[in-house]
C-alpha cells in the first residue's frame, strides 16, 4: 500500500532542504578574509561604520567612502554592509553570514515563483536546489563586494512574485509590494531596469492580458531611478566602458560569453574572475557555437508550446542576460556573477527535462539518480571552489593562470605581497602590472605607495609625478606625490599638489588632513588648524597626535 504524503509536509520538507543544504554548501567560506574590492567597499568604508550615514549612502557613489570615484550608485548594497558593521564591525564572518543568508532567501524567492507560476512544487524544488549549489555563484556569494547581484535579485523575484500575485488576485495589496520592493532592487544593481520587459514577456507566454497601470508604475519607478542616479553620479554612464569599441567589434564577446554560461551550468570547471575586455571575431568557434545556442534559445521562445515551461524558461535567461550582452559597453566581456539571475531559467529547464525523465515508463529510477548525483556534483565543487575565496593570495594565484596578461591582478598581487612584506615579489608584480596596462592607473598608485612604504619618497614622487600626466583629472597622483614631498622635508611644494588635489574633489576629507599636517610641518599653525578642522566636519576619522600638538595653537587661532 502506497503512503501519500501531504503536498503541505512535502513543501515544508523542501524548504527546509533548501535551507539546509544551501547553508552547508557555503559555510565553508565563513573563515574567510576580505579581498580585492572589499578593502574599498568594507574594511575601508568610511559610510558603513555608523547607520547615521545613511543620507550620505544615497546620494553618493559605491566608492565615496573610502575616497575612491566609482561610477556605480548601489546604495542598498553598502546600506547592507552598514547593518553589518553595526553586527560584526569588521569581522568577515559576519559579512559572509549575511551574503549566505541572503542567498537562501533568493533560492526561496526563485521556489515561490516557479511554484506561482507553474503549480509544480517539485519543478520549483529541483530549479531551487540546482541555483542553490550550483558552482557559478560562488563567486556571487562568497565574495562580500559581489553582494549586489544576491540583493538585486532578491528584491527581482519578490517584486516578479507580487506583480504576478496582483495579476492573479486584482488586489491592490500585492501591487503595493510589488512597487515597494523594484526601487530596492534597482537601488541594488543597475540591471534590474529589465524588470518592465520580463513583465511584458510574461503576459506574452501566458497570453493574458497586460496590466497597464501596474507596468506604467514600474516605468516610473525605474525613470525615476535613472534620474536619481544622474542627479548624484553627473555624467557618468550606468557602467564601465568597454574600451570604446563599436557594437559589431563587442558583439562576438557575448555569443561566446553565452555559450560559456551555458557550459558553465553544465561542466562548472576552470570558474575564476577576471575574463577582461577581450575582443573576438565572429569566425571563432566558441563565437558561432554561442550564437547557435541563442538562436536555439530565441526559436524556443517564439515556438508555439502547449507547455509554458520551455518558452519561459528560455525567455527567462535571455531577458536577465541582455544587461550583460554588451549592445550597452560593460566592463568585461564575461563574469560569473552575471548569471546569477539568468541561471534561474536554465534551471527550470533542467528540472523539467529530469521530471519529463521520471514521468517516463523507465525514466524514473534514472531520473532520481540523476537528482542525486546533480546536486551532489553541484554542492561537492561549490563547496571546494569556495575555497579560493577564503584567501586574497589564493584566489589572485588562480585569477593569475587564467588571466595572466591582467593588470588588475598583478597589481593586487603587488598590493597582496607588500603586505606580507615580500617586497622582491610585489615590486615584479607592480612592475609588470605597468608594463601590461600603461594606463592602468592603479597600478601607478600602487607603485608609487609601495615605494613610500619602503621608505623611498624619491622614487615614489617619480611614479606619482608620472601618473598625474597620464591621468590630470585624477586627484590619486596629486595626493601621493603630496606625501612623497611632505616625507623629502618639502611642505611648501607638497601643499601646491594637495591644492591641486583638492580642486578635483573638494570633499575629500583626507586631503585636508593632509595640508594640514603639511602646514604644521612649516610651523603655519593657524592654516594647519583650519585645514584640520575642515578635515574633521567632512568626516575625517579624528588624528589624536596632530589634535594634541594643534591644541595650543588653536587657542590662539580663537
Amino acid at each position: 500500500m502506497q503512503i501519500q504524503v501531504p503536498a503541505r509536509k512535502i513543501i515544508v520538507i523542501q524548504i527546509i532542504s533548501l535551507i539546509v543544504l544551501g547553508f552547508l554548501v557555503y559555510a565553508n567560506t565563513l573563515g574567510g578574509k576580505f579581498l580585492w574590492d572589499d578593502y574599498g567597499l568594507v574594511r575601508d568604508n568610511a559610510h558603513i561604520q555608523s547607520l547615521s550615514n545613511i543620507k550620505k549612502i544615497f546620494v553618493t557613489d559605491i566608492g565615496a567612502g573610502a575616497d575612491v570615484k566609482s561610477n556605480f550608485y548601489r546604495p542598498v548594497q553598502i546600506l547592507t554592509y552598514a547593518l553589518d558593521y553595526s553586527l560584526w564591525q569588521l569581522n568577515p564572518a559576519g559579512y559572509r553570514l549575511t551574503s549566505i543568508l541572503l542567498h537562501i532567501a533568493v533560492a526561496l524567492c526563485a521556489y515561490w515563483l516557479v511554484n506561482l507560476i507553474f503549480q509544480n512544487y517539485w519543478l520549483a524544488f529541483l530549479s531551487a536546489i540546482f541555483f542553490a549549489v550550483h558552482p557559478i555563484h560562488t563567486e556571487a556569494v562568497a565574495y562580500i563586494s559581489a553582494r549586489a547581484d544576491i540583493i538585486a535579485a532578491l528584491f527581482f523575484l519578490l517584486t516578479f512574485i507580487f506583480y504576478i500575485k496582483h495579476v492573479n488576485s486584482g488586489s491592490n495589496k500585492p501591487l503595493a509590494l510589488a512597487l515597494l520592493f523594484y526601487p530596492l532592487a534597482l537601488f541594488a544593481k543597475e540591471n534590474s531596469l529589465i524588470l518592465p520587459a520580463l513583465v511584458v514577456f510574461y503576459h506574452y507566454v501566458f497570453r493574458s492580458r497586460l496590466k497597464t497601470r501596474a507596468l506604467l508604475f514600474l516605468l516610473i519607478e525605474a525613470v525615476g531611478y535613472l534620474l536619481l542616479r544622474l542627479a548624484v553620479l553627473k555624467s557618468q554612464p550606468l557602467v564601465l566602458s568597454y574600451n570604446n569599441e563599436f557594437l559589431h567589434a563587442r558583439l562576438p564577446g557575448f555569443f561566446l560569453a553565452t555559450g560559456e554560461y551555458i557550459r558553465l551550468i553544465f561542466l562548472p570547471f576552470n570558474l575564476h574572475m577576471e575574463y577582461g575586455l577581450k575582443i573576438f571575431k565572429f569566425s571563432d568557434p566558441g563565437v558561432i557555437a554561442g550564437a547557435l545556442m541563442l538562436i536555439a534559445a530565441l526559436l524556443c521562445v517564439f515556438k508555439k508550446w502547449k507547455n509554458k515551461i520551455w518558452p519561459f524558461a528560455a525567455g527567462w535567461f535571455l531577458i536577465t542576460l541582455f544587461p550583460a550582452s554588451n549592445i550597452y559597453p560593460v566592463n568585461a566581456y564575461m563574469a560569473e556573477h552575471w548569471m546569477y539571475l539568468p541561471s534561474v531559467g536554465v534551471f527550470i529547464a533542467v528540472s523539467y527535462a529530469i521530471i519529463s525523465l521520471h514521468k517516463l515508463q523507465y525514466g524514473r529510477i534514472l531520473a532520481k539518480i540523476l537528482i542525486i548525483l546533480l546536486v551532489f556534483y553541484y554542492a561537492y565543487l561549490a563547496a571546494r571552489q569556495n575555497n579560493y575565496w577564503r584567501s586574497p593570495l589564493l584566489l589572485l594565484e588562480r585569477t593569475l593562470k587564467y588571466a595572466p596578461d591582467s593588470p588588475r591582478v598583478n597589481n593586487e598581487l603587488g598590493n597582496e605581497y607588500a603586505g606580507l612584506g615580500d617586497t622582491q615579489r610585489a615590486l615584479a608584480f607592480y612592475q609588470q602590472a605597468i608594463m601590461l596596462g600603461p594606463r592602468y592607473k592603479p597600478a601607478y598608485i600602487g607603485l608609487g605607495n609601495f615605494y613610500l612604504r619602503m621608505d623611498k619618497p624619491a622614487e615614489a614622487l617619480a611614479v606619482y609625478q608620472r601618473a598625474a600626466g597620464l591621468f590630470p583629472d585624477s586627484p590619486q597622483p596629486y595626493v601621493g606625490a603630496g606625501n612623497a614631498l611632505l616625507k623629502l622635508k618639502k611642505g611648501a611644494e607638497a601643499i601646491k599638489w594637495y591644492e591641486k588635489a583638492i580642486a578635483l574633489q573638494p570633499d575629500a576629507a583626507y586631503i585636508y588632513h593632509n595640508i594640514a599636517v603639511a602646514h604644521f610641518s612649516l610651523k603655519e599653525y593657524a592654516l594647519a588648524v583650519k585645514y584640520f578642522d575642515t578635515a574633521m566636519k567632512l568626516g575625517y576619522q579624528e588624528n589624536p597626535k596632530l589634535e594634541e600638538s594643534l591644541k595650543p595653537y588653536r587657542r590662539r587661532s580663537e
